[in-house]
């Protein structure tokens, strides 16, 4: 139940930035990143990797790809992968993440 309230809402802060804000917004990039992280523990694989590709188009639009909120929405993209079972591509987006992660933040 809390999941879908939280999936709710997420929803609809979306939809606001998409409006209000614009389609770009780093901002909205978390929320997509938010929302996968939502479907990946409610089993919405295929919906959950969609978010996570969404939130990292944006921060790569924006230039931020070595940000460390694209390092974040890689590491959700990599449990993602190895919870579905496909470790090769967990390893990768794993160690991408961990390269792009500043080192104060380690």
């Amino acid at each position: 139940l809390l999941y879908n309230l939280s999936k709710d809402f997420l929803l609809e802060t979306a939809r606001y930035f998409e409006e209000e804000i614009g389609e770009g917004s780093v901002a909205l990039a978390s929320i997509y990143c938010n929302l996968g992280v939502v479907d990946q523990s409610q089993g919405s694989f295929t919906e959950a990797e969609n978010y996570f590709n969404k939130s990292l188009e944006i921060l790569k639009k924006k230039e931020k790809s070595n940000s460390l909120s694209y390092a974040i929405a890689l590491n959700n993209k990599a449990l993602l992968y190895n919870e579905i079972g496909q470790y090769s591509e967990a390893k990768n987006t794993i160690k991408q993440a961990i390269a792009i992660a500043p080192a104060k933040q380690r």
